[in-house]
């Protein structure tokens, strides 16, 4: 069928944009919408789009027909779906009832009045605006962020719409229209105006949806009410998720199970999954809940839920909220609703955090991955960004975005994992173009930024200003995460491999180095008594520390034994203590969920400055050249490293590897030109 002419009788839609009005059948509603149909000049300036520069943001709406409202939207539905539609919002009926009409407000053609001399079936209004008139004037709207179809995705890319693909569009917007009409809260009214991407962007005029994949973030922050919609998310689930816990202890363990199992089913929903509905999501101001039964739920303050979709994480994971941390971006990344939404607002957002959160997520196209990146972080203005989409090629592009973030101060694109995946031509120091992994950055939000830190390109190589560690003289694979005994005696066997003779205190801070703590917001070294006060708690400190520098450890009965009380006083051991971590098992749990490709080693480095050896915790891509240098970012520090422990690991122009623990081992503080290629 085809869009039909204003005096057709059998059409069932109409259609207004501007002042044009027509009808259509239902099935050429996806038709209409994806092309050129509803193009007009702008609502509010009357100037036309210039789809390069300012594409038209297309809200719709219902337009009744009667003075009753929605009810010229009800008259065109049979008895028979009227009456689901009422009784289904009806406040007089119990929950048990209104249950009874969950899951049948999908309407379909047999819904409609299809007598000839019928009414149209809706009538619906659509209205171009300029993003910048939309602002300037405050106009509100509603963004519908969700998942796409997959029968809608084969139909944008192969530009041919199946029967299903029309269904569902129809269908779809249909069905957001008449829940926002019938919820008739805050926003949320018959005459209420909608962002949907399934008819409010002409999917088949590539330029035009380009420019409006750019604008995506602005389309949902400029406003002040969004819907998420969850169309494999039914209502029963969220009421269960938010109803309340009682008091009896076997009651609250079930209600616990039960919760939980909800929750883990309300996270699998396939919005969690893709990588444009975390875009829209992290830029929302307030947003509510649009369910597959079509119950519209606040994610604030709904009176209908006893508690918010926002807290009710923190009733589920009570026995576990100990054991989360809450600043670190892969918890983030995971847990969705709880830890993200505005994060554009957030201070020192990374461009490692935004990495871990797109690469948790779908995403069909590599390049729209950058574009996402370099939305959450602002990276530039919508025209250069446009631009830089428009003229570069995938690799260009990539390029211009890990540049950008870094001349803006972000030294994570440098600290992200990379060792097996391909790297682009003339730019090694850039990983990701065609593989992204969330398990490649993992060091959690920016504590302190990095000092003195310069950069400049040129022909794709980077120059960095760096604080030069020193040379890697020799590194140390073996297993760091075995026993105490085994971690004591690798820091003790580099010790004594040292060319330098290294004092008690020297030791001391070797495991400082090594084997930090984590502490509850951040890696800090322990024991938290400097040696001075751990010599006063055991007088005999030194004198052990002296004897392990003078014995072979294998063949020392005595030596052992001492050991075992250095292990304890350093908090080497892996005891789970009532306040604290042991140091090993602390760098266990860390490592647990931060799964690094590149091997952990222990490096001994030397000073240029004072030529002395150090030993660094490394994770570094085998084994290294003789040319391998190590830099620190001054100053700069992670949730998950140390405070002035950040650097990487360079080798002949390359980067292989990274310090995350590095905190500065003598007073030399050399700053160093570092090309990378």
């Amino acid at each position: 069928m085809s869009i039909m002419g204003d005096d057709d009788v059998d059409s069932k839609i109409t259609i207004s944009v501007g002042d044009r009005t027509w009808a259509i059948f239902p099935d050429d509603l996806l038709e209409t919408c994806w092309t050129d149909a509803l193009d007009s000049n702008c609502e509010v300036c009357g100037q036309d789009f210039d789809p390069p520069n300012q594409p038209p943001i297309r809200t719709f709406s219902l337009e009744p027909q009667t003075e009753e409202g929605i009810e010229a939207f009800y008259v065109d539905l049979t008895a028979d779906a009227r009456a689901r539609l009422k009784s289904f919002n009806n406040p007089e009926f119990s929950e048990s009832e209104r249950n009874r009409f969950a899951g049948f407000i999908n309407f379909g053609p047999n819904d409609f009045i299809h007598q000839d001399d019928a009414p149209t079936l809706i009538a619906i209004r659509f209205r171009n605006r300029h993003l910048k008139c939309i602002k300037e004037k405050g106009v509100q709207y509603i963004p519908v962020s969700h998942a796409w179809d997959e029968e809608i995705s084969v139909a944008h890319l192969s530009k041919v719409a199946s029967d299903e693909a029309k269904e569902l569009v129809f269908e779809e917007a249909l069905g957001i229209l008449a829940a926002v009409a019938e919820r008739q809260v805050d926003r949320f009214q018959v005459s209420a105006e909608l962002w949907y991407d399934y008819v409010s962007v002409p999917q088949w005029n590539s330029g035009v949806q380009k420019r409006l994949l750019v604008q995506l973030p602005e389309i949902f922050a400029s406003v002040d009410t969004s819907l998420i919609y969850l169309d494999d998310v039914r209502y029963g689930t969220l009421k269960c998720i938010a109803s309340d816990i009682l008091d009896e202890e076997w009651t609250r363990q079930y209600d616990d199970e039960l919760k939980l199992s909800h929750l883990e089913y309300f996270y699998d929903a396939y919005w969690h999954k893709r990588m444009w509905c975390a875009l829209e999501y992290g830029h929302c101001n307030d947003p509510w809940m649009l369910t597959e039964d079509y119950h519209i739920v606040s994610l604030n303050n709904d009176p209908n839920l006893k508690h918010s979709i926002v807290d009710m994480n923190y009733i589920i994971m009570r026995p576990f909220i100990a054991q989360i941390d809450k600043e670190s971006a892969w918890i983030r990344s995971r847990m969705g609703l709880k830890f993200s939404g505005m994060l554009r607002k957030e201070p020192g957002l990374t461009f490692g955090e935004v990495w871990e959160l797109i690469a948790s997520r779908q995403c069909r196209d590599d390049r729209d991955r950058y574009l996402a990146i370099a939305s959450f972080l602002d990276l530039a203005s919508y025209e250069i960004l446009c631009t830089a989409l428009e003229t570069k090629s995938p690799d260009e592009f990539c390029i211009w975005v890990w540049t950008t973030a870094l001349e803006r101060g972000d030294c994570t694109p440098l600290l992200l994992v990379r060792d097996l995946w391909p790297r682009i031509d003339g730019a090694q120091w850039v990983t990701g173009r065609t593989f992204i992994n969330p398990e490649m950055y993992g060091l959690g939000g920016q504590v302190h930024s990095a000092s003195g830190f310069l950069v400049s390109t040129f022909n794709h190589s980077l120059k960095l200003c760096l604080q030069s560690v020193g040379k890697i003289e020799r590194v140390i694979f073996k297993q760091i995460f075995g026993t105490e005994e085994d971690a004591f005696e690798d820091i003790l066997e580099l010790a004594l491999s040292c060319d330098s003779r290294w004092s008690a205190t020297d030791f001391f801070n070797a495991i400082d180095c090594i084997l930090p703590l984590r502490s509850r917001r951040v890696i800090r070294p322990l024991p938290l008594q400097p040696f001075r006060e751990l010599a006063e708690i055991d007088p005999d400190l030194t004198q052990k520390l002296q004897l392990h520098f003078m014995s072979d450890i294998s063949d020392s009965a005595r030596t052992k034994y001492e050991a075992k009380d250095l292990i304890k006083l350093f908090r080497i051991h892996s005891e789970n203590g009532e306040l604290e971590t042991g140091r090993l098992l602390a760098l266990k749990q860390f490592q647990s969920h931060v799964t690094t490709f590149y091997s952990v080693a222990v490096a001994a480095v030397r000073c240029h400055g004072c030529h002395l050896e150090f030993p660094f915790h490394v994770e570094i891509s085998g084994r290294p050249s003789s040319t391998a240098e190590v830099y620190r970012f001054p100053g700069l520090q992670y949730y998950n490293t140390l405070s002035d422990g950040v650097g990487i690991i360079v080798s002949d122009g390359r980067i292989v590897g990274r310090m995350i623990y590095g905190t500065p081992a003598c007073d030399c503080d050399q700053m160093m030109e570092v090309e990378l290629r």
